[in-house]
C-alpha cells in the first residue's frame, strides 16, 4: 500500500474509532500519518477537510479542495468534531476523549463537547464529554476560553458562543459551569430591560445620562470582590446593536469595579447619536432582542501544565 493511501486510511480509522479494537491505531501510526499529510503537497491539496462527516462512513475517495496545504491539527480537530453526529456511541465517546486531550480547541469543537455533555443520549458519551471539559477547564478556565475566542475571532465564534454559554450556565454545581452566570430578560420597566438569574439574582439594563449601564443585585458571596466580564452574545450580530461598546470587542465589557455587597455596576457603552432613547434596550417583546441573554463571566487564569 502506498504511503499516501496508508496515511489517509490511518486518519479515517482514527476518527471513526469503532467498537472493534482492531479499528484503533497506534500513536506512532497516527503521528506518521499527520506528518505525511502536513509535508505532502499532493495530500495537502487532496485531503478534503470540509467533508469530515463522510470519513465516518468510510469513504475511500476525496474531492479536490482549494490549493492550500492542510493544517494537521485543524484537520484532526474538525474530524473529531464531526464525529459527534455519528450514530455509533463508541465513535462519539472516543471523539470526546480525544478532544479532551487537545489544547487550543476552536469554538466549534468546544460547542460540540458542551452539547454532548448536556444532551447526548448515551450516558457514557455524556460522561466522556464532561470529563473532557473538566480537563480543558484545568488548563484555562472555560469563561477565559470564551473571552479569548470572542476577542480573537468574533466572526468565527459567533455561531457557537451563545449555545456554549447557555449550556455552561445550565450546568449548576461547579465543574464546567463554574464562573458563568446567565441573566434572562423578563420584561421592560421605565425604558429599561429587567433581567433575572438563578438564586435570586436580579439586574437591569438602563440608559442613563452618562451611558448604558448594567446593574446587578443579589450576587452570591463567592462573587464578592471579583470583576466579572459582561458578555452579550447578540452583539456579535453587527446589525443588531446600536451601541458604541465600552470594551474592545462588541458585547464583551470587563467590569471596572468589583462586586461589593452582592452588587455590580458596569457601564456597557454609549447609545449612538440619533437613536431613540430605548433603542439599545429594545422591548423584549420584539425579537430578536439584544439583551435577551446576558452573561457574567468570572475567568480564572490557570497555569499551563509543563
Amino acid at each position: 500500500m502506498d504511503e499516501h493511501r496508508s496515511a489517509l486510511l490511518v486518519l479515517q480509522r482514527t476518527v471513526a474509532g469503532g467498537a472493534s479494537d482492531a479499528a484503533g491505531v497506534s500513536a506512532a501510526e497516527l503521528e506518521r500519518a499527520l506528518v505525511h499529510v502536513a509535508s505532502c503537497e499532493g495530500c495537502g491539496r487532496r485531503f478534503d477537510v470540509a467533508e469530515t462527516a463522510a470519513w465516518l462512513e468510510s469513504r475511500e475517495d476525496t474531492q479536490a479542495m482549494a490549493q492550500v496545504p492542510v493544517d494537521p491539527a485543524a484537520l484532526f480537530e474538525r474530524a473529531l468534531t464531526a464525529a459527534f453526529s455519528d450514530p455509533d456511541d463508541v465513535v462519539r465517546r472516543r471523539a470526546a476523549e480525544r478532544l479532551g486531550r487537545t489544547t487550543g480547541l476552536g469554538p466549534a469543537a468546544v460547542d460540540a463537547l458542551v452539547a454532548a455533555a448536556a444532551e447526548d443520549r448515551d450516558e457514557r458519551v455524556r460522561a466522556a464529554a464532561l470529563t473532557a471539559l473538566q480537563r480543558l477547564d484545568t488548563q484555562i478556565s472555560l469563561p477565559q476560553w470564551v473571552i479569548d475566542v470572542w476577542s480573537a475571532a468574533p466572526a468565527e465564534a459567533a455561531p457557537y458562543l451563545a449555545g456554549v454559554l447557555a449550556r455552561l450556565a445550565a450546568r449548576t454545581g461547579g465543574g464546567a459551569a463554574a464562573g458563568v452566570t446567565r441573566l434572562t430578560a423578563g420584561g421592560t420597566q421605565d425604558e429599561a430591560v429587567v433581567l433575572s438569574g438563578e438564586r435570586g439574582v436580579s439586574a437591569r439594563v438602563s440608559r442613563e445620562p452618562d451611558g448604558l449601564w448594567l446593574t446587578v443585585e443579589g450576587l452570591p458571596a463567592e462573587d464578592e470582590d471579583t470583576r466579572p466580564v459582561v458578555a452579550v452574545p447578540e452583539a456579535l450580530d453587527t446589525e443588531q446593536t446600536a451601541i458604541a461598546w465600552a470594551g474592545d470587542e462588541a458585547g464583551l465589557v470587563p467590569a471596572t469595579e468589583p462586586v461589593s455587597g452582592g452588587s455590580l455596576r458596569v457601564r456597557l457603552g454609549d447609545v449612538q447619536e440619533g437613536d431613540a432613547p430605548a433603542a439599545a434596550a429594545s422591548p423584549v417583546s420584539t425579537p430578536p432582542t439584544l439583551f435577551d441573554q446576558v452573561y457574567l463571566l468570572r475567568p480564572t487564569d490557570r497555569p499551563q501544565k509543563a
